[in-house]
């Protein structure tokens, strides 16, 4: 969900569209992983998607062992280009990054389980505008491009 810095974060409302989907489509039980700055985002997601019985919260409140673990559970990761979605694809998770700002070429994690989604805008990749208001980059990667990726990912194994 998070990421290191702003740019690279997906809008909570596409990640709020994507649960939705995920939970209506195909039955999925959604796990939540930060840091405790996460938090609030999290909750406001939670708070917003239709159906919340099927979320677990674990922002603020892994450790990197806990948080090895959990990943080690999952079918799916989806991420921002973060360091969990490093281990994700560490232990052999399959595991969906999306890419804005940063190259995934330079930063992608390394493996036969990862799937990246990027947005081809005219901007400079990899960009380190800090002071880029519009992150058109991570916008414009929609919830139907991620539930599309999932579909696929999940049916080809």
């Amino acid at each position: 969900m998070g990421s290191n810095w702003e740019l690279k974060s997906w809008p909570k409302e596409n990640f709020v569209k994507l649960i939705d989907l995920l939970i209506e489509n195909l039955n999925c039980v959604i796990l939540f992983t930060g840091l405790e700055k996460d938090l609030e985002t999290a909750i406001y997601i939670i708070n917003s998607v239709k159906d919340k019985s099927r979320i677990y919260n674990f922002c603020g409140k892994t450790d990197l062992t806990k948080l090895i673990a959990t990943l080690s559970l999952l079918d799916l990761f989806v991420s921002a280009d973060s360091g969990p979605a490093h281990l994700a694809t560490a232990l052999k998770r399959k595991t969906i990054v999306l890419f804005g700002p940063t190259s995934e070429k330079l930063t992608a994690p390394r493996s036969g389980c990862v799937y990246i989604i990027r947005k081809e805008l005219n901007c400079k990749i990899p960009c380190y505008d800090l002071s880029c208001k519009d992150n058109l980059c991570m916008k414009k990667i929609t919830p139907e491009d991620v539930f599309s990726k999932v579909l696929e990912v999940l049916k080809n194994g």
